[in-house]
């Protein structure tokens, strides 16, 4: 028997090492996370905001009038339980159709939880799609940690693991190359 996808939910991964950074720019250091193994550390101590940047395509299975749900997976260096505030700048096209105006911001805050290298979530809110998105549309990103802003209180590093978004499905694929 095969289990309907209708008003299921899937995550639209962005491993952070398919991420870029902007050399003109600070970005989180790729450092030493556990053993042998390597996260980006957000710094808290930066003068300036640290940023990744990245672009995905929606999959087929997306219901492309639905929300997103974009969140952060991230551990907190040490045992301290300051707010690290994320930022998520993006801008979303679909085929044939222009990215213009000036991208949208979504951004929120999450306490380091007193466990240092504890696996935290922070949900960044919705992106809204008022329209059908259609089959690969394509969001460019960055995401930011907000060390700079005053809602900004944790004083170690965060060590950023995933991003992803959060989408509902309505369908395993689509039936057509370009079209569901």
């Amino acid at each position: 028997m095969i289990e309907s996808v209708m008003g299921s939910w899937d995550d639209l991964r962005v491993p952070l090492a398919n991420t870029r950074i902007n050399p003109a720019l600070s970005s989180p250091s790729l450092t030493t996370f556990r053993g042998g193994l390597l996260a980006y550390a957000f710094t808290s101590t930066n003068l300036e905001n640290e940023s990744l940047h990245f672009a995905v395509q929606m999959p087929h299975s997306y219901s492309s009038t639905t929300t997103l749900r974009p969140h952060v997976h991230w551990c907190p260096a040490d045992t301290s339980t300051g707010n690290v505030y994320w930022e998520l700048e993006y801008a979303w096209a679909k085929v044939g159709e222009a990215f213009t105006g000036t991208p949208s911001k979504l951004t929120a805050y999450e306490p380091g939880n007193g466990t240092a290298y504890e696996h935290q979530i922070t949900e960044l809110g919705n992106l809204p799609r008022t329209d059908d998105a259609g089959l690969s549309s394509m969001l460019v990103c960055r995401l930011t940690r907000l060390s700079t802003n005053a809602n900004d209180t944790y004083t170690a590093d965060a060590y950023a693991l995933e991003f992803d978004f959060h989408f509902e499905r309505d369908a395993i694929g689509s039936r057509q190359e370009l079209t569901k």
